[in-house]
């Protein structure tokens, strides 16, 4: 008797997915029936990670993204409808990280850890909840910190940016869960 996949017929935005958690969500949402859509800023790491998803038999396109800028986020969005006509998991993990003291962070570098790790957990979500809505509901899978929730030296900025991961996704649990759209937050 054959195992039921727990995302077959399902399709799956990964934020992040050139490399690291982003690039193992990738393979593991595929191999449970899942097409994926990878959604990266380096298109060579997001090339790589279809051509692994690919080489395991299963679906994968690559959209050049950045979760920064809502052009760029929508236009993913959109690509995802044309390809598939329709979304059901979005898994924001795109993310960069910032060690250095408060004191020597500069506004570029506070800024670029906002408008990556928290602005960009916004903005895929502000497009891909109507899509989801549209099909009776969904999952939405944040990627805060543990940072997040307690702090260290030298990881102001970052521990700042996750711990609005975590505010944020509790705000979207409640605000979308009549609408039968489960949001969580990981925080390794």
């Amino acid at each position: 008797m054959s195992q039921k996949l727990r995302l077959q017929g399902k399709v799956s935005i990964i934020t992040g997915a050139g490399s690291g958690m982003g690039r193992a969500a990738a393979i593991l949402f595929a191999k449970e029936g899942s097409k994926v859509v990878l959604a990266e800023y380096v298109p060579k790491a997001g090339k790589e990670t279809v051509r692994l998803v690919r080489e395991s038999g299963c679906e994968a396109v690559f959209i050049e993204t950045d979760v920064s800028k809502a052009s760029s986020v929508e236009s993913m969005v959109k690509g995802v409808i044309q390809a598939y006509g329709r979304l059901d998991v979005l898994y924001n993990n795109a993310g960069v990280v910032l060690v250095k003291p408060l004191t020597d962070t500069t506004e570029e570098e506070w800024n670029r850890m906002m408008d990556i790790n928290l602005k960009g957990t916004f903005l895929c979500s502000k497009y891909a909840i109507p899509e989801m809505i549209k099909v009776g509901g969904g999952s939405i899978i944040n990627v805060g910190s543990e940072l997040g929730l307690v702090g260290s030296s030298n990881f102001g900025a970052y521990s700042s940016a996750k711990g609005g991961v975590i505010a944020l996704t509790r705000s979207m649990a409640s605000e979308y869960a009549l609408r039968r759209i489960r949001v969580n937050c990981i925080c390794p």
